[in-house]
């Protein structure tokens, strides 16, 4: 069997983490996981209808806030986080959690008029039972004014300087933090800084990104969108993600990643393309936050000298620790994802494919 990464060679790429820095721009928000306790509901005197009695309440950064979260505790040197709050009380808290979690904010803005983008979960908890009930949501009307985006840019030229890969975050949402002057900006911050690792995550402008120089990373249903695809992700095969990914590299210089579930990730880079598979029990996973780990895995391991294959091997140990941690978007340390290496090596290293051209 190939040996396609070595312990020593992993051991060597995790440990650059520490050495490096890395900035994370777009869509910060703030996730909520609220339980009540359905047992203490009372029915209100003027309407009748059961209330939730929250008992417990947890907070977590989300989004592009979960990505800098797993930067920070895969022990990555500094992570700095360029975003928006809302002059509201998810602001504060959504800075507060960051920091608490190693984050540098000092770069981040505040904005009146701007309502700090919050997922709020709410699970109904009857004894033993807990029901999942539909999730709410805190957005904004619209997308960020002239002004925030100018001060953006002032913030995002001071970090850029300072960092060694750029994780960009586009929701794809009416009120996304990246709009299009940002976008075009970060995409000539990307071609003057060639000597840097700019890595795009975008839920629905993917085809903006294609000639950007930037490394980018849909999974299967965004690849599908960004081609003008109808298939149905479930049933692409291996053989099909190779030639659709190939067509989303044609006019791109950077490594390409498609990401494939629960499983694995492909690795286009210059003829050399890859599948990679993973290790995990499927039934008993949350792959919420996955995307979130694999890209700043990507990021960490690209600039600390890895190689494209290198990287994506990196980022599936990750993942497979992340998603075996339940009702919160979870991180993986340096010693979480090194202990994976005797599963990697005795169920995924033989079955890493390389698909010649």
């Amino acid at each position: 069997m190939r040996e396609y990464m070595s312990r020593e060679r992993m051991a060597e790429i995790v440990d650059g983490f520490k050495d490096r820095s890395i900035l994370v721009v777009g869509d910060f928000c703030l996730d909520g996981y609220w339980f009540s306790d359905q047992t203490r509901a009372e029915a209100s005197v003027e309407t009748g209808l059961f209330n939730s009695p929250i008992t417990e309440q947890r907070y977590s950064p989300g989004a592009a806030g979960n990505i800098a979260w797993n930067l920070s505790d895969m022990g990555v040197g500094n992570v700095y986080a360029v975003g928006v709050a809302g002059n509201d009380p998810f602001g504060p808290m959504l800075l507060f959690e960051l920091k608490k979690r190693g984050v540098d904010t000092s770069h981040f803005l505040t904005a009146d008029g701007r309502t700090t983008p919050c997922y709020m979960k709410i699970f109904a908890v009857y004894g033993d039972i807990t029901h999942e009930k539909p999730r709410v949501d805190f957005e904004s009307r619209g997308p960020i004014g002239k002004e925030t985006e100018r001060l953006l840019m002032e913030r995002l030229e001071e970090c850029i300087s300072k960092a060694d890969a750029v994780i960009v975050n586009d929701q794809g949402r009416k009120d996304s933090l990246v709009t299009r002057d940002i976008e075009s900006y970060l995409m000539r911050m990307a071609a003057e800084h060639g000597e840097k690792r700019f890595i795009v995550d975008s839920r629905k402008r993917l085809p903006q990104y294609v000639s950007s120089g930037m490394i980018l990373k849909p999974n299967a249903r965004e690849m599908l969108e960004a081609l003008g695809e109808k298939m149905d992700p479930a049933d692409l095969t291996k053989e099909d993600i190779v030639l659709m990914g190939r067509r989303l590299k044609t006019p791109h210089d950077a490594p390409l990643y498609v990401t494939w579930g629960p499983r694995g990730v492909f690795a286009f880079d210059e003829g050399r393309d890859y599948y990679v598979p993973t290790t995990m029990d499927r039934d008993k996973t949350d792959p919420v936050g996955a995307g979130d780990t694999m890209i700043a895995t990507l990021a960490a391991s690209l600039s600390s000298g890895a190689t494209p294959l290198e990287a994506a091997i990196l980022g599936n140990m990750a993942t497979s620790v992340t998603v075996k941690k339940f009702q919160i978007t979870g991180t993986a340390s340096p010693r979480e994802i090194t202990a994976r290496y005797d599963d990697f090596e005795e169920e995924v290293f033989g079955k890493i494919e390389r698909f010649e051209y």
